[in-house]
């Protein structure tokens, strides 16, 4: 077991945070979530988000099951992350408060790079889902988070673990400079 125990604060750990946010996916012992007092938030619609980086910055060690698969339906009929409407703004309360927590409780700025990695996974996956009723509060709640991001984090991301990092500076430009709304 030794062998495939995985110190989280390594650079090899750091990938973890890499993993889709989906709490189906792992087993807790119920002393840990007990300690930290853990709660999944509720009326959201990625509850798993800031669970799965909140644990992995608190967990001391992890260890990966070789050979396990997982099924799962993405936007089929009655899922809750299916849905184009109003709730696909939940994407910026999500992160907004996952980014809070990190930045508060001092995590290193590596670790911050992966949430800002999952973020840009999701803003994507949102913009290209959101239906024409709510795309343009969509972009202006986007556009409003992303001027609230230190620049630093930014610059770590893009150097650390971008997956698409001329694509995503450039956006990344766009979303913190320009006013999309006044054309």
């Amino acid at each position: 077991v030794a062998s495939k125990m995985i110190n989280i604060k390594s650079d090899r750990g750091l990938e973890l945070y890499a993993l889709e946010a989906n709490a189906c996916r792992r087993v807790y012992r119920m002393d840990f979530l007990r300690e930290l007092g853990f709660k999944f938030p509720v009326d959201v619609k990625w509850e798993d988000v800031k669970p799965h980086f909140e644990l992995l910055h608190n967990a001391k060690c992890c260890f990966a099951v070789k050979g396990t698969g997982f099924i799962y339906r993405i936007n089929t009929g009655n899922q809750i992350t299916s849905g184009s409407g109003v709730t696909r703004l939940d994407i910026v309360t999500v992160f907004s408060d996952t980014l809070q927590m990190a930045i508060t409780e001092n995590w290193s700025e590596q670790e911050i790079a992966y949430i800002l990695r999952m973020m840009w996974s999701f803003t994507r996956w949102s913009i290209d889902m959101t239906n024409l009723d709510y795309i343009d509060a969509l972009l202006k709640k986007l556009h409003g988070f992303f001027v609230s991001i230190p620049k630093k984090y930014f610059r770590v991301y893009l150097n650390l673990c971008s997956t698409q990092r001329l694509r995503e500076k450039v956006l990344t430009f766009v979303f913190v400079r320009v006013n999309l709304f006044q054309y």
